[in-house]
């Protein structure tokens, strides 16, 4: 999987920032975040390519959540458990679209 420079998400498009950086949220160290204001998605690369990408996804999901106007109880949980497992069958069907 290749993480690109922008994505579009819904109507948006966001910037793809990747950081050797500490990602803060709430002042807390993260693995990634998506800023709906400016858009832009950060991810820290100071972790294994494949956590790269399963935050990539991961941030992704919270993006179409938030493009959706979904109101998730738990989302943090829920964005946690689908990109996971996204990340899990992308990798373990990679010519699924071919």
């Amino acid at each position: 999987m290749e993480i690109r420079d922008k994505v579009k998400i819904g109507s948006m498009e966001y910037q793809v920032i990747r950081t050797d950086k500490p990602v803060l949220l709430d002042n807390q160290v993260c693995n990634g975040i998506i800023d709906y204001e400016n858009l832009f998605i950060e991810i820290s690369t100071n972790r294994a390519n494949q956590k790269q990408e399963e935050t990539f996804i991961h941030e992704i999901l919270h993006g179409i959540i938030h493009e959706r106007n979904l109101i998730l109880e738990d989302e943090e949980m829920i964005v946690e458990e689908i990109s996971t497992g996204l990340y899990q069958f992308i990798k373990d069907n990679p010519k699924i679209f071919e």
